[in-house]
């Protein structure tokens, strides 16, 4: 969703400003077919004033908010871990839930 607005305020200024929302969701299959669901979320929101002095000279100013928000739920999230020593009696694997999933790497800018 997009909106702008224009507005000349008298001879010598003006007023421009804009809104910008984003949502996205996805679902990704890895290589063993496990599903990661994936949802973002952002928003721009500027206003720029500009007045005229004169017929060679120009003042301007601006603001601009950003924000984007990226969640990443993993296939394997929430899940019961069966293979602790009062389950399954299995010791020495890793019982920390965040290393569950098969590795991954992600680059971002």
């Amino acid at each position: 969703m997009q909106s702008r607005l224009r507005k000349t305020l008298g001879r010598r200024d003006r007023l421009h400003d804009g809104f910008n929302f984003q949502s996205a969701r996805t679902a990704t299959a890895s290589l063993f077919s496990f599903v990661d669901a994936a949802g973002s979320l952002g928003t721009n929101a500027s206003i720029h004033w500009s007045h005229h002095v004169g017929t060679q000279f120009l003042l301007s100013t601006a603001f601009t908010f950003s924000r984007i928000r990226t969640e990443v739920t993993p296939s394997f999230d929430k899940r019961k871990k069966v293979s602790g020593l009062d389950d399954a009696n299995i010791g020495g694997n890793e019982q920390d839930l965040a290393d569950w999933d098969p590795p991954s790497l992600s680059f971002a800018s």
